[in-house]
């Protein structure tokens, strides 16, 4: 698999107070010889109540700390922020907030009360990736742009530009002399070059982890800080094209001090309602209950265009405008129009201030042009009648607009609110935008385990030698960053493109390898309890399909060993934790033992199961020759001590003693059915989950079709015709139960012996019959019989959560058409069914019973039906849906035959 990256800073030393608390296990497993690291290659975020953490089919295992579920700290160094509490953040950046506050109004040029005010946003939206690759969209357009914006502004102090993506401009600043540098610098310092967002990239809200979003804003925020002081720091939010909005996003925008957000994208029929009532401004409350902290310090600033974020449709501003961009004249019919368009917004907005976005996709290439015309227009209008008002037309910024707007309601009036968050997103009828929640599930699991391999050697970083590593680290946390774009994560760029995220975020992980493998042989060579010293560790990168060729010698000539580091980030203890292993056995008699060097070589449980069929006829398993035909499935408990392996207490490493509420998981098959049998020790309750996989047909042939963006099913899911069921093992570890739908869509499901329940779902390649099905695959579960305990007493009623961190509650649409695709939500890392609650008001209340399951990667999902989960897991789509990618989502896998993915999920009770 793959690997992430983002921009250059240093661990604080206040990290290793941290890493004090983190723990390091050694297990040797013998009969072969080989030195091995293992990368995760699936991790379950848990949510903040429970701090339920799961990972599997990984040696090396980094759990992103509980300080990236629930807080957002941010500082100078990037890495900071996976240690330290948000309430510093929002400390830190209020005071910051106050010393920069004249950096950015000083440029504000001058409003007038008794007009109608026409704020004119020059601004850029410079996709990092989509339709062609970062370095081609850097070199062909983003360079002349920045380039062009900066001498436009030298040119004429009453210009304003607003920047927003520092993926570019981190790489254009550092090709700048030094000359242009402190010009570039004056600029800002004076207000007429203000940066909006500035993370490394405008991030999507519906499949990017919260802690990843955190990650991508702090190196953006802190590259600006450094460069700039605090007048370099943005005060808004800018998330013009992305898919939606999730409610702790906004509240992440709240602590880190943002004023204001501003977007386009929220459901047709709100907006529409919103023009007609002038509510298209509001105060946001992203607080989990609506009574809770109702004042308007815990309310964000939100601005919805009435259009898009590009120009007016009337105007045309580049040097594709015909003779305007060489004349001093603009056409009165074109003058008539905007005009027409302002007076129209007008109505929709209660102020006497009005943001005109002077900017689209790629634009500014040649900024003297661009305001070359703009000029001729604010010439034109300038002072003309509008209504009871005259126009005053100016250069401005979002900045600017959200301290005169906020000034105004301040003295007129009050916002009115809103809760909860913009998903699904639709902009017409039967055009929900509900696809690219599931969109390339290969890559956004390799993103989120790239994002893992961040943390854990971020934390690593503090026993390296000062800067030794710090170019490797720094590729790794930018290129991290630039995936959570929201045209990269979000599976909605072009292949080659897609092609090109995935080999420069593998390449950067890889250089990462050598600095882990020296962390943690400084770590071992300290360890007082061992006399080898610990030797040079590879890494298995593909265990998601039981492949490493560094367990798989067919060399058993002579009895030999190798070791396996885990290395738990967290603060606290894991022991409910399985790894599997991919070994090679020449025959059945064949001897394999797990021991702890840590206590005297005990040996461990552990459990020989065989590789399937399936998995090894996975055709990415080809590219590398292996012989592995067997998997060793152990449990370590991880310890939280870090300078020595964990100990571990023989009654109760692997076979977990029960407690009086634990639940208990038992597998059956019954009439073509798997069906998960539950039992509660404690209430005696017990019921039945059957577990199916099943597939909707996408809508083709027509102008609103399935595609990277929309799911649009044509009818209900379908049924797979064949449904068989075998045990697979039955061992002291794992009972296994295969199924298989199809010869492309089978499952595992396995029930471990401290009463662990995960499914492994491999689906692909999807057959598309020569180019004309499309097909959406799902996993199903659906509670036996209606049990009460499990059934809200809403009806409708689930929880997804909120961009990986808390939970939000979903109520099921039952009088849209679009019954399917309306009711599909973003599922980060979970989805939730609560039985009945004391307080039904309170949402965030966790109820006698609940059923959750948690993915490995982003999702989409939603309960159809009182009882029952459901979600995406796979798609492969014959049809663009004409929103801008121009390519029809046909990922082609190592075979040319369509991708082939594993995809695992945990229920917990």
């Amino acid at each position: 698999m793959l690997q992430r990256t983002i921009d250059p800073m240093k661990t604080p030393h206040s990290a290793h107070s941290y890493l004090t608390s983190a723990a390091v296990h050694k297990v040797t497993v013998t009969n072969l010889d080989r030195t091995i690291l293992c990368p995760p290659e699936y991790f379950f975020d848990s949510f903040p109540q429970s701090t339920i953490e799961k990972l599997s089919h990984s040696c090396i295992l980094n759990l992103h700390p509980e300080s990236r579920k629930s807080s957002g700290q941010e500082s100078h160094k990037p890495g900071f922020m996976r240690w330290c509490c948000l309430s510093t953040l929002i400390i830190c950046v209020l005071v910051l907030r106050r010393s920069h506050q004249t950096c950015f109004y000083k440029g504000c040029n001058q409003d007038q009360e008794e007009m109608l005010n026409l704020h004119l946003v020059p601004h850029t939206h410079d996709d990092v990736g989509w339709t062609a690759t970062v370095s081609n969209y850097y070199e062909n357009s983003v360079s002349s742009i920045i380039s062009s914006t900066v001498a436009a502004l030298m040119s004429n102090s009453s210009y304003r530009f607003t920047y927003v993506e520092m993926a570019y401009f981190h790489k254009w600043w550092n090709e700048q002399s030094t000359a242009m540098q402190a010009k570039v610098n004056e600029l800002v310092q004076s207000g007429r070059l203000q940066f909006a967002l500035g993370g490394w990239v405008m991030a999507d809200e519906a499949t990017v982890y919260y802690g990843d979003e955190i990650d991508q804003l702090t190196i953006g925020r802190d590259f600006l800080k450094r460069l700039f002081g605090s007048c370099g720091r943005p005060r808004v939010s800018w998330q013009i094209d992305s898919f939606g909005h999730a409610r702790d996003n906004a509240d992440l925008f709240l602590q880190a001090s943002y004023d204001s957000t501003f977007f386009q994208r929220i459901h047709y029929v709100e907006k529409q309602q919103r023009r007609n009532n002038g509510s298209l401004e509001f105060l946001w409350n992203p607080n989990i209950e609506t009574d809770q902290l109702n004042n308007n310090a815990s309310h964000l600033f939100t601005h919805v265009f009435y259009d898009t974020y590009c120009y007016a449709k009337e105007l045309c501003m580049g040097l594709d405008c015909g003779y305007e961009a060489f004349s001093d004249e603009m056409p009165q019919w074109k003058v008539d129009l905007f005009l027409e368009t302002i007076h129209l917004w007008s109505r929709s907005f209660r102020t006497n201030h009005i943001l005109v976005p002077m900017g689209c996709d790629f634009a500014y290439v040649d900024a003297a042009t661009n305001f070359k015309i703009m000029n001729n227009l604010i010439d034109k209008i300038n002072g003309f009648q509008l209504g009871s008002r005259k126009l005053n037309v100016f250069y401005s910024t979002p900045a600017c607009y959200t301290q005169a707007v906020n000034r105004y309601f301040h003295a007129h009036g009050k916002l009115s609110t809103r809760t909860g968050d913009f998903f699904p997103y639709a902009d017409q009828k039967s055009n929900y935008w509900s696809g690219f929640y599931t969109s390339r599930p290969a890559l956004k699991m390799f993103v989120r385990q790239q994002s893992n391999l961040l943390t854990a050697v971020e934390q690593l970083n503090v026993f390296t030698p000062a800067h030794v590593y710090s170019t490797s680290i720094d590729e790794l946390r930018q290129w991290v960053a630039i995936l959570q774009h929201h045209d990269a994560v979000s599976g909605t760029e072009q292949q080659h493109v897609a092609n090109d995220y995935v080999n420069n975020l593998h390449k950067a992980g890889i250089r990462c390898e050598p600095f882990v493998s020296a962390a943690l042989t400084k770590i071992g060579s300290s360890e007082q309890n061992h006399t080898k010293t610990w030797g040079e560790w590879k890494f298995c990168n593909q265990l998601n399909i039981s492949l490493c060729p560094e367990t798989d010698s067919t060399d058993l000539d002579i009895p030999t060993k190798f070791s396996v580091i885990v290395y738990n980030t967290l603060g606290w203890e894991v022991d409910t934790f399985w790894l599997r292993v991919p070994i090679y056995l020449a025959s059945i008699s064949t001897k394999v033992s797990v021991t702890d060097p840590a206590q005297n070589d005990l040996e461990l449980i552990s459990q020989l199961i065989p590789i399937s069929e399936r998995t090894r006829s996975i055709p990415e398993r080809n590219l590398i020759q292996s012989n592995a035909d067997t998997e060793l499935v152990f449990s370590p408990t991880l310890n939280n001590q870090p300078n020595r392996p964990v100990q571990l207490d023989k009654s109760t490493a692997n076979l977990v003693a029960a407690s009086e509420d634990e639940f208990h998981f038992k597998l059956k098959v019954e009439d073509d059915r798997l069906v998960l049998v539950v039992s509660h020790t404690r209430s005696t309750k017990w019921f039945e989950i059957q577990i199916e996989m099943l597939y909707y047909n996408g809508v083709t042939m027509e102008n609103q079709v399935s595609g990277a963006y929309v799911f649009r099913p044509q009818s209900k899911a379908h049924s797979f015709n064949r449904r068989e069921f075998w045990i697979t093992s039955d061992g002291p570890c794992v009972q296994e139960v295969s199924g298989k739908f199809d010869d492309w869509a089978t499952l595992v499901a396995r029930v471990y012996s401290d009463n662990q329940f995960e499914l492994e779902w491999t689906v692909g390649p999807i057959p598309d019959n020569d180019g004309t099905r499309s097909r959406e695959v799902i996993v199903r579960y659906s509670v036996l019989d209606q049990i009460r305990e499990l059934m809200s007493t809403t009806q409708g009623e689930f929880f997804t959560d909120s961009a990986g961190r808390r939970l939000i509650r979903r109520l099921r649409n039952l009088t849209n058409v679009d019954q399917i695709a309306a009711n599909y939500y973003p599922v980060v890392n979970r989805i939730m069914l609560k039985g009945p609650r004391e307080n039904p008001i309170q949402h965030s209340e966790m109820p006698a019973l609940g059923m959750a399951v948690y993915t490995d990667r982003a999702q989409g999902g939603t309960s159809l039906q009182d009882g029952q989960i459901e979600l995406m897991v796979h798609r492969r789509l014959v049809e663009d849906d004409h929103l801008g990618v121009e390519e029809a989502l046909l990922e082609q896998g190592a075979d040319g035959q369509g991708g082939c993915i594993a995809v695992l999920n945990i229920s917990l009770f």
